[in-house]
């Protein structure tokens, strides 16, 4: 936190006032008038610096500007203990140790309640600059999230539903036209499912679980019915969570990746799996390296990862634990 000129001025500035309009001494010909400034610019200095150290504390626990309000609330609680606390303290050191003077009561309340006013006052400018700078940078996120939304909505039907994906469904609805024409009008209403969700896609930065699932539901059908029970896919979610949030078309991507990259055979099935687990969504397959590589440049797990992070929220979490592959989406919650 760059504020070493609010300091330099802000310390001076607050010693002078409360000598000047609290102590009641002006006489600056006269020892006492410069003991005074001293003493209350040791004051000063530490409560200053104390309430410095408290709102960075508060701040990188609670550094998001969605939890302005409960930063505000330990702020305020930890700055009137600690304004508190660092009074008793220094007027016990003051005027027990330095000055060999009993402590007043009265004066020490007075001087409790000042710097608790003080502090307060302090920590209201460094969450207002706070608090602003986080507003300029969350407009700036947004512009650039439109940005990356523009192209990610171009990329979608380049990209995430690849041309192979659309070549592969017409071979296998060409199949089933000949053998089941019940199946290969299903086949035909949920392909159109898949890319009508595409095509309706707007700049929405996010979609709810429930019609991501919904989609997956479609889109899963059409794998299904080419990879037969080679492919599975078993979800395990709570109702309570349908209504919270992630950037679109995240787990139609992470299941293209898994099937792209994996064997699927009816030896070796591939097994997907969707589960929750606390505040996280778990996307997770099991890894059987395909033999021959598939090239690749990762652009859909940094495209998802660019998309939390624009929207103010944790990367993903990408992990191979034997011969497990899962990612962890964080869940946006609506309120």
């Amino acid at each position: 936190m760059n504020d070493l000129k609010g300091r330099i001025i802000g310390i001076p500035i607050i010693t002078a006032l409360i000598v000047l309009f609290y102590n009641g001494n002006t006489n600056c010909f006269i020892p006492d008038f410069w003991i005074d400034v001293l003493v209350t610019f040791i004051y000063t200095t530490i409560i200053w610096h104390g309430n410095r150290a408290c709102f960075i504390l508060i701040k990188n626990k609670f550094n998001s500007i969605h939890q302005t309000r409960i930063r505000l609330i330990y702020l305020s609680l930890i700055v009137v203990l600690f304004s508190t606390v660092a009074s008793i303290v220094l007027d016990i050191i003051f005027k027990y140790f330095v000055f060999a003077v009993p402590v007043n009561v009265p004066d020490l309340g007075t001087n409790i309640i000042l710097s608790i006013g003080f502090s307060l006052v302090v920590m209201l400018i460094y969450e207002s600059a706070y608090f602003f700078t986080m507003w300029k940078q969350a407009i700036i996120a947004a512009e650039e999230l439109k940005k990356v939304n523009i192209q990610a909505q171009f990329n979608a039907l380049k990209m995430r539903v690849s041309p192979h994906f659309l070549f592969n469904s017409l071979n296998t609805l060409s199949a089933l036209i000949e053998e089941d024409k019940q199946q290969s009008i299903r086949f035909v209403q949920e392909l159109s499912n898949v890319y009508r969700h595409l095509l309706q896609r707007n700049d929405n930065r996010t979609t709810t679980l429930g019609d991501e699932l919904k989609f997956i539901h479609s889109y899963f059908y059409l794998l299904k019915t080419r990879f037969g029970n080679s492919l599975q896919m078993h979800i395990d979610v709570l109702p309570s969570t349908l209504p919270l949030l992630l950037p679109p078309l995240t787990l139609q991507l992470l299941i293209e990746n898994a099937v792209k990259h994996n064997v699927i055979s009816t030896s070796k099935p591939l097994q997907i799996t969707i589960s929750q687990r606390g505040s996280q969504l778990i996307v997770a397959n099991n890894l059987q390296p395909k033999v021959q590589v598939v090239n690749t440049d990762g652009f859909g797990l940094k495209n998802i990862n660019q998309q939390y992070k624009l929207l103010g929220y944790p990367p993903i979490d990408v992990q191979q634990v034997q011969g497990v592959f899962s990612v962890a989406l964080p869940l946006i919650s609506t309120k």
